[in-house]
């Protein structure tokens, strides 16, 4: 995967696609942000971005944790209702 920080390096958003092309291109701003630019149908990169995710790892690790359950029954009855 690319990775492209834009303190460093201004590319215009053509260059930004050529690349995305080939490999992934992970793009940090100053503030802190994050950004994956990639091709729609590249399921590894999205992948490999998942288990970097600090936040969505803390989100799997709370929900493994709790004990909270719904009966199918309800599952059902909510969904016949929506």
């Amino acid at each position: 995967m690319k990775t492209i920080n834009l303190s460093n390096e201004k590319p215009s958003v053509r260059d930004l696609i050529e690349m995305a092309r080939t490999e992934g291109v992970l793009i940090f701003e100053d503030n802190g942000d994050n950004f994956l630019l990639t091709l729609a149908d590249d399921f590894e990169t999205e992948v490999e971005l998942i288990r970097r995710s600090h936040k969505f790892l803390s989100f799997l690790k709370q929900r493994l944790q709790s004990t909270k359950t719904i009966p199918i029954e309800q599952v059902e009855a909510e969904l016949l209702n929506a």
